[in-house]
């Protein structure tokens, strides 16, 4: 499988068509993120910090945490990003004063058939 280059990763396209290979499914859309990390210019390695006007654009933003299921024996009922500790989702990157992981919580309700 490919992997991103840039990062040494496995793609989410590539993530997405070996899950289904298995037979598999994920509880969240291609297009949402899990993890939202931008350097400051407070902490090491200051050429990598990320302005605030550049944070959609060169954050490093990715759907890298899921819940699988099998095939069409499952329906997830509700899915919920957690970025705060207390259900509730921001858009902003992680970690934060409040929420010390760089990576959301994902919580599903699953219905099998």
């Amino acid at each position: 499988m490919a992997t991103d280059p840039g990062k040494g990763k496995l793609t989410s396209t590539d993530f997405r068509a070996a899950v289904s290979q298995l037979g598999l499914h994920s509880c969240l859309p291609e297009d949402v993120w899990t993890t939202f990390k931008a350097r400051t210019f407070v902490q090491p390695q200051l050429q990598k910090a990320v302005r605030s006007e550049n944070l959609s654009t060169e954050a490093d933003m990715g759907p890298e945490d899921h819940i699988l299921a099998k095939g069409a024996a499952s329906i997830f009922v509700a899915v919920e990003r957690d970025t705060t500790g207390d259900h509730h989702f921001l858009d902003a990157p992680l970690p934060t004063e409040s929420f010390p992981s760089d990576h959301a919580i994902v919580a599903a309700d699953v219905f099998f058939l």
